[in-house]
């Protein structure tokens, strides 16, 4: 009996040791609050008079003054700046690091240090049922916090979606997701007016994926936010990834970056390149992904030039015809541009060509920018549509 007795008080040791472990693991919503709020801040957004006319949410992502909010808060913005949670004044938007208007993300920075920086977790061990909570501002009510559950993971061509029934309202968008174990899991985006608790948070990896990209290229630089708001202004998101392309240019062709580059279009191994030989200059070797459209061109080892047909180019009749392509490319340049858009991006072209030789179809005009001291060509269709982009030392 005595023994018996030994035994279950050890069982109730263990159960209240159990106990207390799971209850440190799921925390209140008040704790939840407590933890992530001063990471939460408020982003305003301003005419070209510097009148108010929207507020929205952002979190700290890094301690230095990296922040993410939805891509679709800053598209109109002509003037942006963030209020954080500790203190009463405002700070402007310094640099804009990278945007996915697939995924309604913009990561940005402000110039401040110390800030209190988000404990971020894993999305993709969140379940439908799970209890969430969302912290934002809508309405401008600062700190608001709301619960519900997941109530759905919804995979679409730009990504998955965690649905969720925690009720948000305008200002909200950028706010945070969390896990009941107090971890940032999504940023909340949009809802469905049209019903009830239809509500969607972007998985927070993808906010975290952007961020290590600029860490890969380290070469490429932060964009001036007073270099890009005009277009923001006018709603059209700044190009800051075709720089990217420039980043390759210059490599050789084992370098991690430029490798990591031809794996991702191949998807998978690296084909074999077709080698051939340039009078007076030495090898050549060359990568087609035809299924993408993107020639890859390097000359003596080094990656001299990235070809991207906009269009699939085939022949009908004698004559060059083009199939639109849709989606991004690994390294972020959108197939979608029109002559007017990157006009609005890049301003006017250095230089113009005509072609009316036979065989070229309608692809007629060439522009020519120069991009961070890059080359970059790009030629039309007579009806302005985007058909190559030649990026070359």
């Amino acid at each position: 009996m005595a023994r018996f007795g030994s035994s279950f008080s050890f069982l109730v040791a263990v159960s209240l040791v159990t106990a207390s472990w799971a209850a440190e693991l799921d925390l209140s919503t008040a704790e939840i609050l407590n933890r992530q709020g001063p990471s939460v801040v408020v982003i305003e957004v301003l005419n070209r008079d510097g009148e108010q006319t929207g507020q929205a949410s952002g979190i700290v992502l890094r301690r230095d003054g990296i922040i993410v909010t939805n891509f679709h808060v800053l598209q109109h913005a002509c003037q942006a700046r963030v209020r954080l949670s500790a203190r009463k004044d405002t700070l402007p938007i310094k640099t804009i690091l990278a945007t996915d208007k697939d995924s309604d993300l913009a990561v940005f920075r402000i110039e401040s240090v110390g800030l209190a920086e988000a404990k971020t977790g894993i999305s993709a061990n969140l379940k439908v049922g799970d209890p969430v909570v969302a912290i934002g501002n809508p309405m401008g009510l600062e700190q608001s916090v709301s619960e519900g559950i997941v109530s759905g993971i919804r995979k679409t061509d730009s990504g998955d979606w965690i649905q969720i029934t925690a009720p948000i309202s305008p200002g909200s968008s950028g706010g945070g997701l969390y896990s009941r174990q107090g971890e940032l899991v999504g940023i909340t985006t949009f809802l469905l007016r049209e019903s009830q608790n239809l509500n969607f948070a972007v998985p927070i990896e993808k906010a975290l994926a952007m961020i290590d990209l600029r860490s890969s290229y380290p070469e490429l630089p932060e964009i001036a936010w007073s270099e890009v708001s005009d277009r923001f202004c006018q709603g059209d998101s700044a190009v800051i990834d075709w720089m990217q392309v420039s980043v390759l240019l210059g490599r050789h062709a084992g370098d991690s970056t430029v490798q990591e580059l031809l794996r991702k279009l191949s998807g998978g191994a690296i084909p074999s390149p077709e080698i051939g030989f340039v009078r007076g200059v030495g090898e050549s070797r060359s990568y087609d992904f035809r299924n993408l459209g993107v020639h890859v061109g390097f000359l003596n080892g080094v990656c001299t030039q990235i070809d991207l047909w906009v269009r699939e180019v085939h022949y009908s009749d004698g004559r060059l015809a083009f199939k639109p392509f849709s989606g991004t490319l690994p390294f972020g340049i959108a197939w979608s541009s029109t002559r007017s858009d990157v006009t609005k991006y890049l301003g006017p072209p250095t230089g113009s060509q005509r072609f009316d030789q036979p065989g070229l179809g309608n692809w007629r005009t060439m522009d020519t920018y120069d991009v961070g001291g890059q080359l970059h060509s790009l030629s039309y269709t007579d009806s302005g549509e985007l058909v190559l982009i030649t990026v070359g030392r």
